[in-house]
């Protein structure tokens, strides 16, 4: 019994950890700054469909930028489809010394000098 609970505990752990998160709803434009959720360390966004076409910059690849639209990031990173959208999870790390630029999955990220923060998109 005891060795049934220790190999379940990390799984109850990590579910307990996703569950609760705050979760937020996000048109295609919004970045963690806009949403002023640079303190939150991890938080969920619900993205709609279809923000590829829509306004919102990406700057970074893999890590991006504080300032960087967290939808079209998504995209980006190849997480979410755009054409169906859905809930992706946001890390607030620290910031990088330089961005690069480089198109994936039709969203164009441009290069960018330093900024304080930075996330990452799962």
């Amino acid at each position: 019994m005891r060795l049934r609970i220790t190999l379940l505990l990390p799984v109850l752990l990590a579910t307990l950890n996703t569950a609760c998160q705050k979760k937020y709803g996000s048109s295609c434009d919004d970045s963690p700054k806009s949403l002023q959720l640079i303190a939150e360390q991890n938080f969920r966004v619900q993205c709609p469909a279809f923000c590829a076409d829509k306004p919102g910059r990406v700057y970074g690849n893999q890590a991006y930028s504080i300032e960087s639209s967290i939808c079209r990031a998504a995209i980006h990173a190849g997480v979410v489809n755009d054409g169906d959208g859905g809930v992706v999870k946001v890390s607030v790390k620290p910031g990088q010394a330089k961005y690069d630029g480089i198109t994936r999955n039709g969203i164009e990220s441009a290069a960018a000098g330093p900024s304080d923060h930075s996330f990452e998109i799962k």
